[in-house]
């Protein structure tokens, strides 16, 4: 008989669940989830991780919930070495690769955090960011305060506390300086920097017109006369063009008022082009 019994087949069913990450980040070649909502579920002290190469794919029990220490959420992401490093509200978690069934490992290192998530910034192995009393340096092992006495009192002093979420770091690769922006009383958006340079443990203030980003550009080193071949006409280039791709990364300024600018410091002014509209 050619008759033909019948087949049993197995299926697997996933259902598809949304995840709203607040950052996103990447560790030991996976995609990194933290401060979570799932679906109608919120979950600030939540961390998840994809399959390993597979950024598309995260199981229902590749996760960890920190509330083994406090119960407050994570504010913001960083590195500093091996380490992806977890800030929040009332602490600061280390997490690292340790393989076999956990994967990763969970250290809280200080029981103190910040508001302040876009003051973070990663350098050379190092965190700077404002937290609730300072302005602190994390170099992977211990928290110090970078702040002087007179620096300290005058951001806090004049700091919006109801708009923390709105102050931010960036950095100025060409003086290798951390700026940190600060809103102050009656603004939405930050108007004075506090400039710390990282070669000289030295602070600068600056007042700015009301800025919601900073960036950096890329821009050529001058040109000498002595550098030019040829005649003039055959020269790709024009007076007082700054802002060309190059090797030179300056900072660029978001504006609420809707404009974009770069500060070229071989110019000797500030806001010297508009990049949106080429003026």
């Amino acid at each position: 008989s050619n008759a033909v019994g019948p087949v049993t087949a197995t299926y697997s069913y996933y259902v598809t669940q949304t995840l709203k990450p607040r950052f996103v980040s990447n560790l030991d070649n996976r995609l990194i989830l933290s401060n979570i909502y799932e679906g109608t579920d919120y979950a600030p002290w939540r961390v998840m991780w994809s399959d390993a190469g597979d950024m598309t794919t995260v199981r229902a029990l590749s996760y960890r919930d920190l509330l083994d220490d406090d119960v407050s959420p994570i504010s913001g992401v960083a590195y500093s070495g091996e380490f992806l490093i977890l800030y929040r509200h009332d602490s600061v978690v280390k997490m690292r690769t340790i393989g076999g069934d956990s994967i990763f490992g969970f250290f809280t290192v200080w029981q103190y955090g910040t508001f302040a998530s876009r003051s973070i910034l990663s350098w050379n192995n190092m965190n700077f960011f404002l937290g609730k009393d300072d302005v602190y340096r994390f170099d992977g092992n211990q928290f110090s305060s970078i702040a002087t006495e007179r620096v300290r009192n005058r951001i806090f002093e004049r700091l919006n506390k109801d708009q923390l979420l709105q102050c931010m770091a960036s950095y100025d690769d060409q003086y290798k300086e951390y700026w940190l922006w600060i809103v102050t009383e009656s603004n939405t958006y930050p108007t004075e920097v506090y400039v710390y340079s990282l070669q000289y443990n030295t602070w600068t203030m600056f007042e700015f017109a009301q800025t919601t980003a900073v960036g950096s550009y890329f821009v050529n080193s001058s040109l000498t006369y002595d550098e030019l071949v040829r005649t003039f006409d055959q020269q790709n280039w024009r007076f007082r063009d700054g802002t060309l791709q190059g090797t030179i990364r300056v900072p660029i300024f978001a504006l609420s008022a809707g404009d974009v600018y770069c500060m070229d410091y071989r110019l000797v002014e500030d806001y010297v082009a508009d990049i949106v509209t080429g003026k």
